[in-house]
């Protein structure tokens, strides 16, 4: 039988927890933007890779919130995948977790369908690493990875995967190859230019969707925009707007 989870009362969940607030109104703002680019594209924006350029950026909350916030349409199934095998932390945000993960799926024979578990009173499933789990797989096997994620686009609407940091970790490079589009977070006063630089060097620039901007301070929101550019094979689409703190 599937896992029911229930998030616990983490303070990242601004999505949560404060669905009126300026960080809430961020997130809506983020999905918002990510729906009509998906519309645009004529729905083949489904899995999403949010990563960071160094650690300590607010990847991870950044995944696990707009998970819920797409979530929280009405009849949208929605995935959130934890492929940060170094250091998981999706399964911070829930109050229990299930016995298996990705990591069991990637080698020890289990069926993804039963290492996946569903968030309670919500469409939103979630595929994790569970803590202390010996299933952490370097390098990851991506041939398997990638088999993995045509099942499970057939199984839901978008899938969003919080993947390792850019820099450190040579597997996000592969990753982001299985992705339909990539988000990635820097830190306001913290992630130096040269990093971001050297980040959208390693990725693939025609998969980016966007830039999070994450702890900002609320007086400075107006000073910092939010941007994305996507290419299609048969053109480009480019377009700006402005977002705060996510």
């Amino acid at each position: 039988m599937r896992s029911k989870l229930q998030w616990n009362e983490n303070e990242l969940l601004v999505a949560l927890n404060d669905r009126s607030g300026m960080a809430g109104e961020q997130y809506r703002r983020m999905r918002i933007r990510i729906e009509g680019l998906r519309e645009t594209l004529g729905g083949t924006l489904k899995l999403i890779l949010v990563t960071s350029p160094m650690m300590g950026e607010g990847k991870t909350a950044t995944a696990a919130n707009l998970a819920l916030d797409l979530a929280g349409e009405e009849g949208r199934k929605v995935l959130l995948v934890d492929v940060d095998m170094r250091k998981p932390r999706i399964h911070s945000f829930f109050s229990s977790v299930p016995a298996a993960g990705l990591g069991d799926v990637l080698v020890g024979g289990v069926p993804v369908s039963e290492a996946i578990a569903s968030v309670e009173n919500s469409t939103l499933d979630v595929l994790v690493l569970p803590k202390g789990s010996d299933r952490r797989i370097d390098p990851l096997p991506m041939e398997r990875l990638r088999a993995i994620f045509t099942d499970l686009r057939s199984r839901y609407d978008m899938i969003v995967c919080d993947a390792p940091p850019v820099l450190p970790i040579a597997d996000t490079a592969a990753l982001a190859r299985l992705a339909d589009g990539i988000l990635v977070v820097v830190r306001a006063a913290v992630t130096p230019r040269q990093a971001v630089s050297r980040t959208l060097n390693i990725i693939d620039r025609n998969k980016l969707i966007g830039f999070v901007l994450n702890a900002v301070p609320e007086r400075a929101l107006d000073r910092y925009y939010y941007s994305y550019r996507f290419e299609e094979s048969g053109g480009r689409t480019e377009g700006n707007g402005r977002n705060g703190k996510t």
